[in-house]
């Protein structure tokens, strides 16, 4: 199914997002994610719903959870603090609120381009006083084992490490 919303483009059969006509690079729980909850627009998604739609009956962390959230919102254009798409009802769960239209016919890849650079003025700066100066990189475990039961738990590390990081700054 193709999904049309915002200014993107989301197809659930190639599992492919895209943002202003960009093919958006995402991780697999990300996609899921953004698909269970276009998919189910027209209610409020429960905790628990979300953390089996991505999953998948493997352990999915609160702070997993987070950072996939704020990876779908960030690919859509949305944020947490506008919630224009991706609306959160606390102590309820996350409901879609963008207009969500299927699409029947094949999208024209020229319906979905983005301007050259040269249309776009550039966006000014917007420092943030409580994290003006700083900047912080991380990078993910590297899995140096053909044991694939360490995978998910390589992958919740570097999730609690970030979230824990950036909580900081």
């Amino acid at each position: 199914m193709i999904y049309s919303f915002g200014e993107c483009l989301l197809d659930t059969c190639r599992r492919e997002l895209r943002h202003k006509g960009e093919f958006q690079s995402l991780e697999p729980q990300v996609f899921d994610l953004i698909a269970y909850l276009v998919e189910h627009h027209e209610r409020v998604v429960s905790r628990d719903e979300m953390l089996q739609a991505i999953g998948a009956g493997q352990f999915v962390s609160d702070g997993l959870l987070s950072t996939r959230l704020s990876s779908a919102r960030r690919a859509i254009g949305d944020d947490g603090r506008d919630q224009r798409l991706i609306r959160t009802f606390r102590r309820r769960g996350l409901r879609f609120v963008g207009a969500v239209t299927k699409v029947t016919e094949p999208i024209e890849p020229a319906k979905f381009t983005i301007p050259e650079k040269a249309d776009v003025p550039a966006p000014a700066p917007a420092a943030h006083p409580r994290n003006a100066g700083h900047v912080l990189a991380a990078f993910g475990a590297i899995l140096m084992s053909d044991a694939m039961e360490f995978e998910q738990l390589a992958q919740e590390i570097s999730s609690a490490i970030i979230v824990g990081l950036s909580a900081l700054i």
